[in-house]
């Protein structure tokens, strides 16, 4: 997003600053900009173990639920067990070559939503140019 197009006056003092205009970045940027996953009411993961555990409390978005045992017996290219978690629930199976669904619905919530800035070098993605 463009400085020009934040509603920010000079001298004004964010909450957040998020360095790093890469995915990560995005993603961040994207969840404090109001926006919340939930599971879909038809939404279905081809993991059936977090397919399980997703629907135990359909009501509560993704931030609001226990994210370590969502991430439980998970496995994936990151170290980070939640990256891992948000990786196969917005691309599942992907690392395998497979086009599944995204079992997730992104609700705007705008009272959610945090003032925030994000940094970064280069133009925005970061890694997804190369």
């Amino acid at each position: 997003m463009d400085l020009q197009d934040k509603e920010t006056t000079c001298g004004e003092i964010l909450p957040v600053v998020i360095i790093g205009n890469g995915p990560s970045g995005i993603c961040l940027s994207y969840l404090l900009s109001g926006y919340t996953p939930y599971l879909s009411p038809e939404g279905w993961h081809p993991n059936p173990l977090l397919h399980s555990k997703l629907a135990e409390q359909p009501h509560l978005s993704l931030l609001e639920q226990d994210l370590e045992y969502l991430c439980e017996g998970l496995e994936g290219r990151s170290s980070n067990p939640v990256a891992v978690l948000f990786d196969s629930l917005l691309l599942p199976d992907s690392d395998f070559g497979l086009d599944h669904t995204s079992p997730l619905e992104w609700r705007y919530e705008p009272e959610r939503a945090i003032p925030h800035l994000v940094l970064g070098k280069g133009p925005p993605g970061g890694a997804w140019h190369v």
